[in-house]
């Protein structure tokens, strides 16, 4: 479900932002920069079961700090609460302003009317097209470039 931007909330929750992966402050920090210096949003993802993995508040605070560290980056970040209801509405509670979750259809209703109420954007589909940083072990700054610089030229 994709609903208008709420204020302060980066155009990314938007179809056609480029996702990539994260899953350090490193990675985050590396994704921002080379954002900003192209000019192009992003969109930063937990891994899959990031709720659970990296943790609700840890990733939070990652897009955050990543997010001060390059104000000229238009970045936002989703995290992925894999099925688990429970989790998506703790991220929620956090202050995750994007949560993508699947679950059962009964579930997800009550899921999207609370996301609605909240302004937080509620997503179903992983991206299949978003750069992973976890598996790669060249430059995360390289890495992001290409990437972004292919995606510019593909659109």
């Amino acid at each position: 479900m994709h609903r208008s931007s709420p204020p302060g909330l980066c155009r990314a929750i938007l179809p056609g932002m480029r996702s990539v992966i994260v899953h350090s402050l490193p990675q985050a920090l590396a994704a921002v920069t080379v954002a900003a210096e192209l000019g192009r949003p992003i969109l930063l993802w937990s891994p899959p079961w990031g709720a659970q993995s990296l943790g609700i508040g840890y990733f939070l605070a990652m897009v955050a700090a990543a997010r001060r560290a390059v104000p000229a980056a238009e970045a936002d970040g989703v995290i992925d609460c894999g099925d688990a209801p429970g989790l998506a509405l703790a991220a929620m509670r956090a202050g995750a302003r994007a949560v993508r979750v699947t679950a059962p259809a009964d579930a997800l209703a009550g899921l999207a009317d609370i996301a609605e109420q909240a302004g937080v954007s509620l997503m179903a589909e992983f991206p299949a097209d978003g750069l992973n940083l976890g598996t790669v072990a060249a430059s995360h700054h390289d890495v992001v470039r290409a990437f972004l610089v292919a995606q510019t030229s593909d659109m």
